[in-house]
């Protein structure tokens, strides 16, 4: 038997041994804040929920609307403000989830950081905590602001998703709508995705 270095504590040993033998013994990381000579490390944060999860808030809420979906111009974007929001979708960023790829397309061209600063600045009027959001939106036509009747299609589109989230049970959300673009327009090939005036966050429920 290996001898414990008199330098180690016996919890820098077992970390040895996790790294070298995986069957013996497993090391499962988590995530703390310290304190470090006076300034906070911060942490990454804890995940919201699993990217599963999130597809299968979305697809249940917006399967059953005729209004919504691939057959017409609606789109909701996913948008990740932070890193590790998303178990599994780690990167912040837009995402357009493909229901029936089961899959999220991440709009690579799209730069979270150089787009949210309106964003940012309604989540500090509203004390929002959440980094998860869902930006409504519509793909082809270009439109400079939104008609009664897409409103209305994106209301339909919000009220399902929070019904959904209710009966979650640990979620909540808010909504936002502007008159002014909260996101540019993004122009992926010959298809033009139109500003975001809308936006629902997805929110932690402080009663569960």
């Amino acid at each position: 038997m290996n001898r414990i270095d008199a330098r180690k504590t016996i919890i820098d040993y077992l970390h040895d041994i996790a790294q070298e033998n995986i069957n013996l013994i497993k090391e499962i990381p988590c995530i703390i804040q310290k304190e470090q000579e006076g300034y906070s490390v911060i942490a990454p944060p804890i995940p919201m929920m699993h990217k599963n999860v999130l597809g299968q808030l979305l697809y249940e809420s917006f399967k059953t609307s005729s209004n919504v979906g691939m057959e017409n111009n609606l789109l909701p974007i996913v948008i990740i403000l932070e890193d590790f929001v998303i178990t599994e979708l780690e990167e912040k960023g837009f995402y357009v989830f493909h229901p029936y790829k089961q899959s999220f397309i991440k709009l690579k061209s799209v730069d979270v950081n150089v787009q949210n600063k309106k964003i940012e600045q309604i989540k500090q009027e509203n004390n929002i905590q959440s980094h998860l959001l869902i930006g409504y939106t519509t793909w082809g036509e270009e439109i400079h602001s939104l008609s009664e009747e897409v409103t209305d299609d994106f209301s339909i589109m919000t009220d399902q998703l929070r019904e959904m989230l209710k009966l979650h049970g640990e979620l909540d959300d808010y909504c936002h709508i502007s008159s002014d673009k909260l996101f540019d327009s993004i122009q992926i090939h010959d298809s033009n995705i139109n500003p975001i005036y809308m936006v629902q966050w997805i929110l932690k429920n402080t009663l569960s």
